[in-house]
């Protein structure tokens, strides 16, 4: 066989026989896989145009961002459910009230969508009447038959009053992820701070207790012992300081019978010591 590299013989006469056709493939690209579209990012005016959010009926897979816009006077973005619209969810999207005197608000409320079901969202003002009650609701990914955003407005305006979360929650503003409620402790993974160490003992003697105030001691008396009695039971004479002034301090003399006579101008009680059988007897000595 005789390769013809591109031509193809006829049996035409004429020429050589032969006639070009190309053989190569056709210039089609099959890709071997199909890949996804990057996740992209939504805005929705809430206010621009009166009690409603612009647009109110939004469609985003998982991945997608989707920034809300504020415009006068007070809004705010909070999440609830299909049957019990104008009352947030547990753990609910809240953007907080965010006001605008005039264009678009400086701050922005951002969301990631995580989930490819229904999400529904009513503003959570309410004055100068309910926003919510007003029908001024939206929803990501809301169904086109059954459970829609005009059967969950319906719902909505059959209300008379709404609430809300008290701290922003399930999403960013402006990119910087919402403050934790006043109060509440942040987590830390830093251990405890070890507790104080005991005080260091001491070998101080613990000083001793203070001395009695003065005047508080009481005198006792002792009586001084009896004169020894001699062989002959005569008492012994009188010790040399036997005598004693008493008053006035006048000079005294003692007479051979042991009575003290006061010599002075003033009078003096003397009292002399004697031991008889064992027994003191005192002799009072009277003025002169």
């Amino acid at each position: 066989m005789t390769a013809n590299y591109g031509y193809e013989q006829k049996s035409k006469g004429g020429g050589n026989g032969y006639e070009q056709k190309s053989t190569a493939a056709p210039n089609n690209y099959y890709p071997s896989a199909t890949y996804a579209a990057a996740p992209s990012k939504q805005t929705v005016a809430v206010g621009k145009d009166g009690l409603k959010f612009t647009p109110d009926n939004i469609y985003a897979k998982i991945g997608d961002e989707i920034e809300f816009q504020f415009f006068p006077k007070n809004h705010s973005v909070v999440q609830s459910s299909f049957a019990n619209p104008c009352n947030p969810l547990e753990g609910a999207i809240f953007s907080g009230f965010i006001p605008s005197t005039g264009g678009a608000a400086s701050q922005t409320f951002t969301i990631k969508v995580t989930t490819d079901k229904p999400i529904w969202l009513y503003c959570g003002a309410l004055k100068p009447m309910p926003h919510c009650a007003s029908g001024m609701v939206a929803a990501i990914n809301a169904p086109a038959t059954g459970n829609t955003l005009e059967a969950f407005r319906g719902l909505a305006m059959k209300t008379n009053s709404s609430t809300f979360p008290g701290a922003v929650s399930g999403g960013t503003l402006n990119g910087q992820a919402p403050p934790p409620p006043a109060g509440t402790a942040l987590a830390s993974s830093a251990p405890p701070p070890p507790p104080p160490p005991p005080p260091a003992a001491t070998s101080e003697v613990p000083p001793p207790p203070p001395p009695a105030a003065s005047g508080t001691e009481l005198a006792t008396f002792v009586p001084p012992p009896p004169p020894a009695a001699t062989a002959s039971g005569v008492p012994p004479p009188p010790p040399a300081n036997g005598t004693v002034p008493i008053g006035n301090g006048s000079p005294t003399a003692t007479t051979t019978d042991g009575i003290v006579l006061s010599t002075g101008a003033a009078s003096s009680l003397v009292a002399r010591t004697g031991a008889i059988g064992g027994f003191f007897v005192v002799f009072v000595g009277f003025m002169l």
